[in-house]
């Protein structure tokens, strides 16, 4: 109710009020668990409109014990009520214990959510209703003040604890959180999809800063053996033309010779008619899987999950809506089971987690620069080294629309 109502809460100062120094004291001692909380002393121009209200035997402090002497004066109240706002506090609270108006006249209570809604208009300050037991606030009521913009919380402990939660989420720090990445043409089912082959699918992340080794397209065994000869060695062979090529054998790693390019490719002509060579990457300390896929319900949908033959075994994933800043990024990494080897394990090297930052801002970004036509980009594996994290295979598929 309180996120409902108050979507950004700066802080934790709080300011409290209430018609009963045993109410005061039970708001003091319940946030005095809360070390993210606090009672700030009130400003001496508050003190000065409470003087000219309260009488001098009410002492100005916070939590504030008003007493009952303005109790039937709604004008009052309100000035009151409205002065224990401001810049010195993050959110004001009224302790208000309704009767049970079936047993017990209410009408002096009905003043109070008058001179409460009054002061909320006046002040447009964040206040917030609280009960010393959860039945003292009945629902009927609760509903009035939601309508007036002001918070009806329970009890002292649930309310605290809920103000000391929201104060320490870093999800909330931000008032203008950004809005979900939506691809306007994509909200209908495509009409058509195409699956851009590998290579054309790293050259078009390539120009959003994505990583990828080098890479030639050969068209025969014998053009993959003498384009081979020029590259730098170990090299990794790939017949073209499926989506996961490591389930119909056409994946070879670890060529070291032109000679062994040329039986790898020709082990592959009965499906393969044409070859993806490139540089193969060393030294891997860990392999991700970074993907993005349009959902109708949510807009793009950004994956982060251990990568490889790892990804259907471990079901090690995290995801979050784009866009996304490093931050997030960040903190998705460090959820998955995987983030251990990420970080360094037992002694060995860690990843540069930058460079992973990098190329998943760089995938989003190509997707921002192509929401027309983008329904799924799957970098499997990225390829993460203590220096460099390489986008070694790369999946990409398009949606068409009907012009008519």
């Amino acid at each position: 109710k309180l996120l409902h109502v108050y979507p950004h809460l700066p802080g934790g100062r709080v300011a409290s009020m209430s018609c009963s120094g045993g109410e005061a004291s039970l708001v003091a001692d319940a946030i005095g668990r809360y070390p993210e909380l606090s009672l700030p002393p009130i400003p001496d121009a508050t003190v000065a409109i409470l003087k000219q209200h309260l009488g001098q035997h009410v002492s100005k402090v916070n939590p504030l014990d008003y007493h009952t002497d303005i109790w039937r004066d709604r004008e009052a109240m309100a000035t009151v009520f409205a002065a224990m706002t401001g810049e010195y506090f993050d959110i004001t609270l009224l302790v208000l214990d309704f009767p049970r108006s079936d047993r017990c006249d209410d009408v002096d209570w009905l003043l109070a959510i008058d001179a409460v809604i009054d002061a909320k208009k006046s002040s447009h300050a964040r206040i917030a209703i609280v009960a010393s037991l959860v039945e003292n606030l009945p629902e009927h009521h609760a509903r009035t003040f939601l309508q007036h913009g002001i918070a009806p919380l329970m009890d002292f402990d649930v309310a605290f604890a809920s103000l000391a939660a929201i104060v320490n989420a870093t999800v909330f720090t931000s008032p203008s959180p950004s809005p979900s990445l939506w691809p306007p043409r994509l909200r209908e089912p495509a009409i058509s999809t195409t699956l851009v082959d590998e290579s054309q699918a790293k050259l078009a992340l390539a120009a959003y800063g994505v990583v990828v080794p080098e890479h030639h397209v050969v068209h025969s065994p014998e053009e993959a053996e003498s384009v081979s000869a020029s590259m730098t060695w170990p090299l990794v062979l790939k017949g073209m033309g499926a989506a996961h090529k490591s389930e119909f054998g056409l994946v070879s790693l670890n060529l070291s010779s032109s000679r062994e390019v040329l039986s790898a490719a020709a082990a592959m002509s009965a499906q393969a008619s044409s070859w993806l060579l490139e540089t193969m990457v060393e030294d891997v300390v860990v392999e991700l899987l970074v993907g993005v896929v349009h959902d109708r319900a949510h807009g793009y949908v950004l994956t982060l999950a251990s990568g490889g033959v790892l990804t259907e075994l471990m079901n090690d994933t995290v995801s979050l809506l784009l866009p996304v800043t490093a931050k997030d990024i960040e903190s998705a990494l460090a959820k998955l089971r995987i983030y251990r080897l990420v970080k360094g394990y037992r002694g060995k090297p860690g990843c540069d987690i930058t460079a992973i930052v990098e190329q998943v801002l760089a995938l989003q970004q190509f997707v921002e620069h192509n929401v027309h036509t983008v329904v799924e980009v799957e970098i499997n594996p990225l390829l993460c080294t203590p220096s460099a994290a390489v986008a070694a295979d790369a999946l990409l598929l398009t949606a068409g629309t009907d012009s008519s």
